[in-house]
């Protein structure tokens, strides 16, 4: 049965003792929680311990404005170290991140190159969007093959929008 203050308690004290997966993990319980000064005290530790995980929740907390002021460049500065560390899920993000025309930091081969990270790992949104920039040719050339052949396999890893888009093309 899911416990929170049972969590929290072991959790602290492991973070206590200055283990940074602990901190890390804190940090997202604190998220869970909605308490967000706490989760970002917990995660700001666990990243001076070079923790991935941590470097991703402040990306979070940065970009969706969670106890702070939103601010999406520093949002996606926690992400890109987060992928840079071989974090999967955060290079994908980072990809969106650098996708995105309404956040001022567009940057379509950058995009590419992270949802290329991702793809690789077999993250299923970093090969359907990796698929979507070869159709599209955002940040590459078109190539409707490879746009084929990495959202089929974004589909076979149960990705629902790439089914879709096997089943209307």
């Amino acid at each position: 049965e899911q416990n929170y203050s049972l969590s929290e308690k072991y959790l602290k004290m492991a973070a206590d003792k200055n283990l940074s997966e602990a901190q890390a993990y804190l940090s997202i319980l604190y998220l869970h929680m909605e308490e967000y000064n706490q989760a970002l005290v917990w995660a700001r530790k666990a990243a001076q311990a070079s923790n991935s995980e941590a470097y991703s929740v402040l990306g979070d907390i940065y970009l969706k404005g969670l106890g702070v002021d939103s601010n999406p460049a520093e949002g996606l500065k926690w992400y890109e170290m987060a992928a840079k560390n071989g974090n999967a899920e955060a290079q994908n993000i980072t990809g969106n991140l650098y996708s995105d025309k309404n956040l001022g930091l567009l940057d379509l081969g950058k995009a590419f190159k992270y949802y290329q990270m991702a793809a690789t790992q077999n993250h299923m949104y970093g090969m359907y969007n990796l698929g979507l920039c070869y159709e599209t040719g955002d940040g590459c050339d078109v190539d409707m093959l490879k746009a084929f052949e990495w959202i089929e396999k974004a589909a076979s890893e149960g990705c629902p929008e790439a089914q879709e888009w096997l089943a209307n093309n």
